[in-house]
């Protein structure tokens, strides 16, 4: 109630909502100031994505927080080299010889032993890693700096999918087939020619097959049923009820446990492109059967936690898409490179000149991708703003005798439905004050009077009023309507 009284410094961040679509759309796609660095404006998240903490930083800390974590991510990145080949090397008994004599010679005495640990064993610890990172990732995305929740989702998925496409995919089949010794030698002559890691992961993708069929197998017919059941928070549940004293504690119990795409969608990603790659390979339609039996399986998992089991609160507007896609084309290049490493392998040197282009289209393709089909994930065009009716609401087709097409859009989804009548201000500022939860069903909230005048929304809303009644008239700034600052409306920047 004290802070609710406090005066606070201004920031160099504001919320304007804009009286329409149109003008929303206008002030975001323009150069607004001549200066650069200047004034930028961009769409706002949904007011309850906010982390309102980061949005009181001032920008140069937030980009320095950002550049010290991508830092150590990088570093971090190529410390998991190390670890991850040798995990790799496990699948050689030579590489095992050469460490530890008696041991490989034991191994190769008992089948059973041998098969475990050749590929059992690192699909496990491979699997325990996909598990365990992206919680490592998620914490460093989130004193990233990032002002909304969705960016720090985006972030997580970013992170998480460069860990498993770079140490599981590329690591393993540059290491997967070699001695340990052998490693930094293959580093060395990959860099004064590519034909060298060309040839090696041509090699080493053909014989990996046997662990990427264990590695879909365990995430598909041995992960799903434990991600099904929520095996961490049902093995976690009886600690947290012993810890239950109060009321409020149970209440938090039953809460649903949220769904981070950052932790499920890197590992189909990966998946993808496995049987993308492994597709033409001979040999290897049992990596294709597996990889549908996965996704048909995540399908029914994942619509079943997101429909009833799990909450996903975030709203990031489809910004994944254009990172789902990206990583798809990666896929597609990863594919069309191993096609060319296999052909030249073999010497079929004419199939691999047909093929080349193939891989010059598809990085055209991603360049095309991003200058034409990326600004439509960002901002709604403005021939698809209906400007003679409300947002949502189709109007007649058909002006002055003349037939148009008419791009309007959809109803309202849940989300917005949800977000609606919301306004940008802190929580802690607007949320009534919460009374001592002594029975089991939650006491109601403080009214205005009780919390001794404390900070109100009715407040801020009588302000604002007369504030934007004096600025309507006096306001030299138009984007396409004669009011465009007013504190309530549908889109805000």
């Amino acid at each position: 109630m004290a802070a609710r009284k406090k005066d606070y410094t201004s920031t160099d961040t504001a919320f304007v909502t804009m009286d329409s679509i149109a003008a929303c759309q206008m002030a975001v796609q323009a150069t607004i100031d001549p200066r650069p660095g200047q004034l930028l404006a961009k769409p706002a998240p949904s007011p309850h994505d906010l982390i309102w903490k980061n949005l009181y930083v001032p920008r140069y800390q937030r980009r320095l927080q950002s550049g010290v974590v991508t830092v150590f991510i990088t570093t971090l990145s190529i410390l998991w080299f190390f670890p991850v080949a040798i995990l790799a090397s496990l699948l050689s008994i030579c590489t095992i010889k050469h460490i530890a004599p008696s041991l490989g010679e034991s191994l190769e005495r008992h089948e059973v032993t041998k098969a475990l640990v050749r590929t059992g064993l690192p699909t496990l610890i491979v699997s325990l890693l996909n598990v365990l990172v992206p919680y490592l990732y998620d914490y460093l995305s989130n004193i990233q700096g990032f002002i909304s929740q969705g960016d720090v989702e985006l972030s997580v998925i970013s992170k998480n999918f460069f860990f498993v496409f770079f140490n599981i995919f590329v690591v393993y089949a540059v290491s997967g087939s070699a001695a340990l010794a052998d490693l930094w030698q293959i580093i060395k002559d990959s860099l004064s020619d590519t034909n060298v890691i060309a040839s090696k992961i041509a090699q080493s993708i053909q014989s990996l097959s046997n662990f990427y069929l264990n590695f879909i197998m365990l995430q598909g017919f041995g992960l799903f049923p434990f991600k099904l059941l929520q095996f961490g928070s049902v093995f976690l549940y009886p600690f947290y009820r012993m810890g239950a004293k109060t009321p409020r504690d149970f209440a938090e119990l039953v809460q649903p446990t949220l769904f981070n795409y950052g932790f499920y969608l890197p590992t189909a990603l990966l998946i993808f492109i496995v049987c993308l790659v492994y597709s033409v390979l001979p040999g290897s339609e049992l990596v294709l059967l597996l990889g549908v039996c996965y996704f048909a399986l995540g399908y029914f998992v994942y619509k079943y936690q997101l429909l009833y089991s799990m909450d996903q609160p975030q709203h990031a507007t489809g910004k994944a898409w254009p990172m789902i896609c990206r990583r798809i084309i990666l896929g597609l290049i990863s594919f069309q490179i191993v096609m060319l490493a296999i052909l030249v392998l073999r010497k079929a040197i004419y199939e691999a000149v047909l093929i080349a282009p193939l891989l010059v289209l598809t990085l055209w393709y991603n360049s095309y991708f991003h200058r034409q089909f990326v600004p439509l994930t960002k901002f709604i065009a403005l021939r698809s703003i209906n400007r003679e009716s409300d947002p949502g609401r189709q109007s007649n087709p058909e002006r002055n005798g003349e037939n148009s097409t008419q791009f309007t859009r959809r109803m309202s989804t849940i989300d917005e439905d949800r977000e609606k009548g919301s306004s940008f201000i802190n929580p802690s500022l607007i949320t009534p004050l919460e009374q001592p939860w002594i029975y089991q069903d939650p006491p109601p909230p403080l009214s205005p009077t009780e919390s001794v005048n404390a900070y109100h929304p009715n407040d801020y809303e009588d302000r604002s009023e007369r504030h934007n009644a004096a600025v309507s008239t006096s306001s030299s700034v138009s984007l396409g309507d004669t009011r465009v600052w007013r504190n309530s409306g549908d889109d805000n920047v």
